[in-house]
């Protein structure tokens, strides 16, 4: 695991590039491998750091169980756990949900009745805005959610307090047996 220091910081215009990938997904319908929650958090994450966190998902599933069985080849046992592992892999420092600042990854409890229309996953993963969070929702497209539904949260640091921009890696690491 990284340093909490090292992980990928904000590039220069992060505001307008966040703007512009969630304006880009507004309209989007929900599909999973496509337009879903991890993909979602995985383009926010490009477009503020650079970094494609989630790439060896990217084009590997088309439905909730392909999601799943990705997930299970990768050694996790549910969308929670991957997030945990690959942000945190990247050094990306889990703070307090309520703390979580405009363009941290959230992890969003859904209601136990909505989890079944999300291919029965209990979490979606999404973005912090200015005191709520933007999540794809099944059958909802992007949808707002209060902090208050945050489970947990992850910090995407600042210039000053991450690697310098250029300096990250391209994708997420592999580990192995994950």
């Amino acid at each position: 695991m990284t340093g909490k220091n090292d992980a990928p910081a904000r590039i220069e215009g992060w505001e307008g590039a966040l703007l512009r990938a969630i304006e880009a997904r507004r309209q989007a319908r929900f599909a999973w491998g496509r337009f879903d929650c991890c993909l979602f958090a995985a383009d926010v994450l490009l477009a503020i750091t650079g970094v494609d966190a989630f790439a060896r998902f990217r084009g590997r599933y088309r439905s909730s169980g392909g999601a799943r069985r990705v997930m299970k080849q990768a050694g996790y046992g549910d969308l929670l756990e991957a997030a945990s592992d690959v942000l945190g892999d990247l050094g990306f420092e889990e703070v307090a949900p309520l703390s979580a600042r405009r363009g941290d990854i959230v992890a969003i409890a859904l209601a136990e009745g909505n989890a079944g229309a999300d291919g029965g996953f209990s979490h979606a993963l999404g973005v912090a805005m200015a005191g709520d969070c933007l999540a794809p929702m099944h059958r909802m497209g992007l949808a707002r959610r209060p902090l208050t539904h945050v489970e947990r949260a992850w910090a995407v640091p600042f210039p000053s307090r991450g690697r310098p921009v250029g300096e990250a890696a391209a994708t997420a690491p592999a580990r192995e047996g994950r």
